[in-house]
């Protein structure tokens, strides 16, 4: 799972209260490919978009990256 950003959405003023993400995704890579990753996330629309586009200097930023179900980063109940 990545943590994502991006200006201008509408849940920056929830995203300031927690880790600094207002939105989520997934990497992605295809099975046995040796193309880029890509991130799949949905805002108003599920989007497949590679990795490179994520950036400070792009419009989405990563603010983080997790593995969930695992002891640093347990599910929530």
């Amino acid at each position: 799972m990545v943590d994502l950003y991006t200006e201008g959405s509408p849940n920056n003023s929830l995203a300031k209260e927690g880790r600094g993400n207002s939105h989520t995704g997934t990497v992605f890579k295809p099975y046995g490919k040796t193309g880029p990753a890509y991130i799949v996330h949905n805002t108003s629309g599920v989007y497949v978009e590679p990795l490179a586009k994520f950036g400070p200097t792009h419009t989405w930023a990563i603010m983080g990256i997790r593995r969930p179900g695992t002891k640093e980063h347990p599910y929530k109940k």
